[in-house]
């Protein structure tokens, strides 16, 4: 499967992550032909195990450099974002902050500016609390500027902060911000 949504957004190369790590233990389970064949072994620098590009498999090819689209999206780009923006949509988002490709409205979001743990995540049940206890053994950096941003989220362009009454009343203050800013015209 192939992802091209941040690319539709450049009109020049772009980097979306700038390296996965993963755990010593999961670097070292990748052996045998059949995985060898699939997956490249992470190599160790300094202290780490960095993911490769896939030899058949795409989801690591994210951290070369990307090619822009042949016809990108030149328009404004306005963006809903709050705290349950996570994972894989607060990194595309945080790669478009960065890119100044998107204008962002809203609340910080759940996910890290600098990117996200997840990939595999082994599962165990934990009795007697009747619970599902999950790992995420990668680390995925977003190629983002991280030296004023680490351990936050996105922060938007145009903060709203909803009053629970307007929660309540229905009204969604999100899109009347988001409305008022494209009926003036307004950029980043």
């Amino acid at each position: 499967m192939r992802y091209t949504l941040p690319v539709t957004f450049f009109d020049k190369p772009f980097r979306y992550w700038d390296r996965i790590e993963v755990t010593e233990a999961i670097a070292k389970e990748i052996k045998g032909p059949a995985l060898k064949a699939f997956y490249r072994v992470p190599v160790h620098k300094d202290s780490i195990w960095l993911w490769q590009k896939g030899r058949f498999t795409h989801e690591f090819d994210f951290y070369s450099e990307q090619s822009p689209a042949k016809k990108p999206w030149s328009g404004k780009t306005y963006i809903l974002i709050n705290g349950f923006c996570m994972s894989s949509c607060a990194d595309v988002i945080a790669v478009l902050s960065y890119n100044k490709k998107a204008i962002l409205i809203g609340e910080e979001t759940g996910g890290a500016y600098e990117g996200n743990n997840s990939g595999m995540m082994p599962e165990t049940f934990i009795d007697p609390f009747h619970f599902t206890l999950s790992v995420p053994l990668q680390k995925y950096y977003n190629a983002v500027d991280l030296s004023n941003r680490q351990g936050r989220g996105v922060f938007p362009d145009y903060p709203v902060n909803p009053e629970i009454e307007y929660i309540i009343g229905g009204e969604d203050l999100y899109m009347k911000t988001c409305k008022a800013l494209i009926e003036n015209g307004t950029t980043r």
